[in-house]
């Protein structure tokens, strides 16, 4: 079930690296440190799908 979701996690990850480097930019580190969070929450999430992917093939 979770390598369906592979498009919507790189596009997730996609939107947080934008979101970041916008947020950069205004200056606002807390919610820099947030969006960083989100981002390594995502990873761990991507590479959970694929290994369940790899797997069940």
């Amino acid at each position: 079930m979770s390598e369906r979701m592979l498009p919507a996690l790189w596009l997730r990850i996609v939107g947080l690296t934008i979101f970041l480097v916008f947020i950069a930019f205004q200056k606002i580190w807390w919610l820099c440190a947030l969006v960083v969070a989100f981002m390594v929450l995502t990873s761990i999430q991507l590479r959970q799908a694929y290994r369940n992917r790899n797997t069940s093939q």
